[in-house]
């Protein structure tokens, strides 16, 4: 039997993480495959974190000024002895044989394509107080051809980065994270990365993600909704009509998937930007006539108060669904 055991490098960027550090740290160390090397990136923290992470012999603790995570993931992998890495948010935790489940499908692939591999797999959802509420299974909604399809996993927000284990020889070839991005790192990379990679979806859960109030992911900062409309709009923009056919079919059956997509992520403008663009789909299909009443009806003030309702709506199911799940939360821990 083949003996196939690389050296798996887990970076775990963190920035003012003295609450979760060691629980992310225990999760790493106590991995069931050992053949890893574990490297924190400090991202210029002001609390305990490197007190913390000193008490871990076995980790490497890097020091750097505060630049975001992609700056902090690029400097783990330049830092990297290992063939493949494994990201870890400093809130997160992995189960016990993350690593080596990852391994095991690495090792069912053949030879020539291990060095340019990207795998991803489901996760669960916990609060912060440890409380697993829900689970993001991809495969009990979508085939597997769409799971592994080089665009379908990044722009349908399928894929969590610390469930990935990519070839360092992968991500050094597309030009590592953009750094003079602070949202939207992750998935600009899935976008750039996985038409060029072996995608292989792995159908278990590797990853508990913490949702908290500290994360930048819960923050309204209006540079941050830009970034990530900006993002889809670039994305969708850089996709062929075959590449939505491939996906959806058809180019407005895709259009209509991203549009109700991004209005679940309230990317309220990115949302209207694809509609314009579904509409000139239509427009095209069907009579001049019948093109020159709808773009009529889209300039109304009644369209526009339809519009404005809508967005309202979105932002407000949001709300509902944030507030039930940690009421569900809660209602499990009592």
């Amino acid at each position: 039997m083949e003996d196939f055991k690389p050296l798996v490098s887990i970076i775990i960027p963190v920035f003012n993480g003295e609450r979760y550090i060691a629980e992310a740290l225990d999760s790493a160390v106590k991995q069931s495959y050992e053949d890893i090397e574990i490297i924190v990136v400090d991202d210029g923290s002001k609390d305990k974190t490197e007190e913390i992470v000193g008490r871990y012999p076995k980790v490497k603790y890097i020091k750097k000024d505060n630049g975001g995570v992609a700056s902090a993931l690029n400097k783990g992998i330049f830092e990297t002895k290992g063939e493949y890495i494994s990201w870890l948010s400093h809130d997160d935790l992995y189960h016990s044989n993350k690593i080596e489940s990852q391994v095991k499908l690495l090792k069912e692939l053949p030879r020539e394509k291990r060095q340019n591999v990207f795998i991803y797999s489901a996760f669960e959802h916990m609060n912060e107080d440890l409380v697993i509420y829900d689970k993001f299974e991809p495969h009990n909604k979508f085939p597997l051809s769409k799971l592994q399809h080089k665009h379908f996993p990044a722009i349908f927000g399928l894929v969590n980065g610390c469930t990935t284990l990519i070839s360092v020889e992968a991500l050094k070839e597309v030009g590592l994270f953009k750094e003079e991005l602070f949202y939207t790192q992750d998935i600009d990379m899935w976008f750039r990365i996985l038409p060029k990679v072996n995608v292989v979806y792995q159908n278990e859960i590797t990853l508990i993600s913490r949702k908290h109030k500290a994360q930048g992911t819960n923050n309204p900062d209006p540079r941050k909704i830009k970034e990530q409309n900006d993002l889809y709009k670039n994305m969708v923009n850089n996709l062929t009509k075959e590449d939505m056919v491939e996906m959806a079919g058809s180019e407005m059956a895709f259009l209509k998937q991203v549009i109700d997509f991004v209005y679940e992520l309230n990317y309220i403008d990115a949302a209207n930007y694809f509609e314009e663009r579904l509409a000139k789909l239509e427009n095209r299909k069907d009579s001049p006539f019948l093109g020159l009443v709808e773009s009529l009806i889209r300039i109304t003030p009644m369209y526009k108060k339809y519009k404005d309702l809508k967005d309202e709506n979105i932002k407000l199911k949001k709300k509902i669904d944030y507030l039930s799940s940690k009421l569900e939360g809660q209602s499990l821990k009592d």
